[in-house]
């Protein structure tokens, strides 16, 4: 009986689950930089935020730097089961590889679902946060500065524009909400900011807060989405990959 052609696409298919399995590892790489950036990058974001939001942006930053690496190792035992897939510890490896994938697109469906079902709620505690701080800046210097630094450097002002300022905290505007710091027009907005409105930054911090956060969950529920379909295939091919070869080899016996 001829199986050259079933050969030729198990061959291929073995290929594929190799190539595959280098798209998901760095797919594991992106997820594990995306952790260490919210971390480390965007900690300017957490600076107007309060304790208990920190709290829970840091345990998801920590989840997704071990998902990455724990993903990378897994994406290389199926490459490597891929390649030694004609002996029977390739097979094995492809087994447990399968099992592990099974596991994780699960797991990953489940996090890009609840992403987009918990967006709102996210968006709400962070908008909480925000006008948390936001008064703070009266009686902590530490904070004052914070939101200083991140008005400056993101271009907006106050939680929802220049005015709460003055309504909320009966306060002067900073220079850090001035579009040209050190400019005239900046000393007379810091007093008189109706007046001259168009020296000061129109976009509150929150709007800022607010759209990175959507991006950020935007692109966590469609990357997981996506990984996981990726992983889908990589099950299937690795079963293929691993019982073909088995009853390759009983043919091939008689």
């Amino acid at each position: 009986m001829d199986f050259s052609f079933l050969l030729c696409c198990r061959r291929f298919l073995q290929c594929i689950l190799v190539a595959v399995n280098v798209l998901v590892g760095l797919f594991g790489v992106g997820v594990l930089i995306v952790g260490v950036v919210t971390r480390v990058g965007d900690s300017m974001y957490f600076d107007i935020s309060n304790d208990q939001t920190d709290r829970g942006i840091l345990m998801i930053s920590s989840l997704l730097i071990t998902l990455g690496t724990f993903v990378v190792v897994v994406a290389g035992v199926g490459a490597i089961g891929a390649v030694f897939a004609s002996m029977l510890c390739g097979r094995v490896l492809l087994c447990m590889y399968a099992t592990v994938l099974s596991f994780l697109v699960v797991c990953e469906l489940a996090a890009g679902i609840t992403a987009s079902i918990k967006r709102k709620e996210v968006e709400g505690a962070f908008q909480h946060a925000i006008n948390d701080t936001f008064i703070r800046t009266s009686v902590d210097d530490i904070v004052y500065i914070s939101w200083n630094n991140f008005q400056e450097k993101f271009s907006c002002c106050g939680v929802k524009s220049y005015a709460d300022w003055a309504q909320s905290l009966n306060s002067t505007v900073p220079t850090s909400c001035c579009r040209a710091q050190g400019s005239s027009a900046c000393r007379n907005a810091t007093t008189e900011p109706a007046q001259y409105s168009s020296a000061l930054w129109s976009r509150g911090c929150s709007d800022v807060v607010v759209t990175w956060l959507k991006s950020s969950l935007g692109g966590i529920a469609g990357v997981s989405i996506v990984f996981a379909l990726m992983q889908v295939v990589g099950v299937l091919v690795s079963c293929f990959v691993a019982i073909y070869k088995g009853t390759e080899h009983k043919y091939q016996v008689v």
